[in-house]
């Protein structure tokens, strides 16, 4: 399959808000019929006087991680290159040759290895019991991140052999569910006593800003 290439992207944040499930992560109801009402955020009433702030924040995260996924979107494809990675500490690895083929170079100098940047997004989805007065009910939650990374390249004398991922420079996330949050359903007000991940899926991502006549963004590596 070949890699798409990138463009559309207003089309591509329409899929993508169509191919997430309809989970409660945001509502806003009316109470009792009044002129007051509630703000909830993943499930969690947010109190009106804060509603601002938070929305603005969530809408600033929520910008980068979709954009990121807009770009996995687009790129996804054959694998043109593929990097060790390990996603809890965000260390890793892709040799020269890999960023070769994955970019059309015939060489990779210093230039070309500090043109790269790397990041990596993940997809969780939980099924969570919130314990209220009136009862246990099943309530959902999707969780996504986006992270960049630190990196540095490895030489051979003045031959570039690769680019080493160091750990996480920036990380924008949705909360993770947990026992003991608090929740709400309907007009019962209870806590999280069970949360049980139920999807995951993590992809990184190279990127350069250097002239090359494939994809500037493609994926190498997920799980």
């Amino acid at each position: 399959m070949p890699i798409a290439e990138i463009g559309g992207l207003e089309k591509i944040l329409t899929l993508f808000e169509n191919f997430t499930p309809p989970f409660p992560e945001k509502e806003v109801r009316e109470i009792n019929g009044s002129n007051q009402r509630e703000f909830l955020l993943g499930g969690l009433r947010i109190p009106p006087a804060i509603k601002t702030q938070a929305n603005k924040e969530n809408k600033r995260n929520m910008k980068t991680i979709k954009y990121v996924i807009a770009i996995a979107l687009v790129s996804a494809g054959t694998l043109l290159a593929t990097a060790s990675f390990s996603p809890v500490p965000g260390t890793g690895s892709i040799s020269a040759a890999d960023i070769q083929t994955a970019y059309n170079w015939q060489n990779i100098n210093t230039q070309r290895a500090n043109s790269l940047s790397f990041s990596a997004y993940t997809l969780d989805r939980y099924t969570c019991v919130c314990s209220t007065p009136g009862g246990n009910f099943n309530q959902y939650r999707q969780v996504r991140s986006y992270k960049q990374l630190y990196r540095t390249a490895t030489y051979s004398g003045n031959q570039v052999t690769g680019v080493n991922m160091n750990g996480y420079s920036y990380i924008a996330s949705d909360q993770v569910p947990y026992v003991g949050q608090n929740c709400n359903q309907s007009y019962w007000y209870g806590t999280f006593t069970s949360v049980t991940p139920t999807f995951h899926s993590a992809q990184l991502y190279m990127t350069t800003n250097a002239p090359t006549t494939r994809p500037s963004s493609q994926m190498i590596w997920s799980e």
